[in-house]
C-alpha cells in the first residue's frame, strides 16, 4: 500500500485548465484565483501524504468555485481520479455508482475522505501510472471513466 510516506504528485493550475479544455474540447472562460484555490484543494495541511482525502479535497473545492464557464463537474471529477492515478491509485466503481458518490462528496462537509476512503484501491503494477506524464495518465483516466464524464455532462 503507498499510504506511507512518499512523493506525492500533485497537478498545477495550468493541468486544470488543461483539464478543462480536452473535457469540454474548446477553451472556457475561468477565474484563475478560484483554479488556484482549487489546485490548492490538493494540499491537506498536516497530510499531505493522505492521497484520498486530497483527491476528495480537490473534487470539493472545484465543485464549490466552478472556476470555469463550463465542464466544472467533470474537471472536478477528472482531477480527483488523475490526481488518485498519478499517485497510485484507482476508483473501484462503474459510472452510476461513481456519479452517486459525487452527489455525496459535493453535499458532504468538509472531510470528504469517509466518502470516497472505500471506493479505492491500489492501481495493479502491471497498469501503474508511476512513471507516465500527467496528461497521458489524464487521457488514461478520461478513457476509463467515459461513461461517468458522459453522464455529467448532463448536469455540467
Amino acid at each position: 500500500m503507498w499510504r506511507g510516506k512518499y512523493h506525492v504528485r500533485f497537478l498545477t493550475n495550468h493541468d486544470l485548465v488543461w483539464l478543462n479544455t480536452t473535457i469540454t474540447g474548446a477553451p472556457q472562460d475561468y477565474d484563475y484565483f478560484a483554479v488556484e484555490n482549487a489546485t490548492a484543494g490538493q494540499y491537506v495541511y498536516g497530510t499531505t501524504s493522505d492521497v484520498v482525502a486530497s483527491a476528495a479535497t480537490a473534487y470539493r473545492r472545484l465543485i464549490k468555485a466552478l472556476p470555469f464557464s463550463h465542464g466544472n463537474r467533470r474537471t472536478a471529477f477528472i482531477v480527483m481520479v488523475s490526481f488518485l492515478a498519478e499517485n497510485g491509485w484507482q476508483l473501484s466503481l462503474e459510472a452510476p455508482l461513481v456519479v452517486d458518490v459525487l452527489a455525496s462528496l459535493e453535499n458532504q462537509a468538509l472531510d470528504a475522505r469517509p466518502t470516497l476512503d472505500p471506493l479505492v484501491e491500489p492501481i495493479p503494477p502491471a497498469t501503474s501510472m508511476a512513471s507516465s506524464g500527467m496528461r497521458q495518465i489524464a487521457c488514461w483516466c478520461m478513457n476509463r471513466h467515459e461513461k461517468v464524464l458522459q453522464l455529467l455532462a448532463t448536469t455540467d
